[in-house]
């Protein structure tokens, strides 16, 4: 797993040139729950660290309703093991979904 605060570390002598908006845990908690979905443990890192309105990934959905907007997009299929994250070049930038057997990392 990445270690975001080594990473942010990293970039502190650079913090005034970005932005980023930490998460808390329970709005992680709570956005899981509308989406109905279990965020990958590196998500979550990454959301708590980093969060969603950033200009670090500049690619990121950024804000919970931008991801719930955008899986109404997505086809039922892919919407089944996926949910989206952001877009780039017109297309969607989607992360597996979390399961009890499908640990990643």
């Amino acid at each position: 797993m990445i270690d975001f605060s080594s990473f942010l570390k990293e970039l502190y002598p650079f913090s005034d040139k970005f932005y980023i908006t930490p998460i808390k845990e329970n709005e992680i908690d709570v956005a899981e729950k509308r989406l109905q979905i279990k965020f990958p443990d590196y998500f979550r890192a990454f959301l708590r660290h980093i969060g969603l309105k950033q200009d670090l990934v500049s690619t990121l959905c950024v804000s919970f309703d931008k991801i719930i907007e955008a899986s109404g997009e997505l086809p039922k299929e892919i919407a089944k093991e996926f949910f989206p994250i952001g877009n780039s070049w017109g297309g969607m930038l989607l992360l597996k979904k979390e399961t009890i057997d499908n640990k990643i990392f």
